[in-house]
């Protein structure tokens, strides 16, 4: 588990958390290349019992990321609980594929509560564009 929160002396709150569950450490250094702190803070998980405990903790998360590499359907599981707790039913989650998805899968990852699915490419730009919403 990766928890970053370096402090700026004109800002000490983070504006906008997000929640990564995987392991790719090349995704992982790209977000926070390009997720400035302290206006983002991208918390990682690489275990599935850490998972669980960010997801029922009271902590505020703007986005889920889930990682289909990580631990394929165990990862839509995650987003399945997130979905059922009360202070996590609005949260936007995103489902990140090193390949286009089935239409199964896809609807797997529907039925799980996942918003949109990204495909993970050498330019995170198209992931930092679905977290950012635009």
């Amino acid at each position: 588990m990766l928890v970053t929160a370096r402090q700026n002396p004109s800002s000490t709150e983070t504006k906008t958390r997000l929640l990564y569950l995987g392991n790719d450490l090349k995704l992982i250094a790209a977000l926070r290349q390009v997720l400035a702190e302290p206006v983002y803070l991208l918390v990682t998980c690489a275990d599935r019992e850490t998972a669980m405990l960010f997801l029922k903790s009271e902590i505020p998360y703007e986005a889920l990321l889930v990682d289909f590499e990580w631990r394929k359907k165990d990862g839509l599981e995650l987003a399945r609980l997130a979905r059922k707790l009360r202070h996590r039913k609005r949260m936007p989650i995103l489902l990140l594929a090193g390949a286009r998805l089935t239409r199964h899968t896809r609807g797997l990852a529907a039925k799980a509560g996942v918003q949109e699915c990204v495909v993970k490419t050498q330019d995170v730009g198209e992931v930092i564009k679905r977290v950012m919403g635009k």
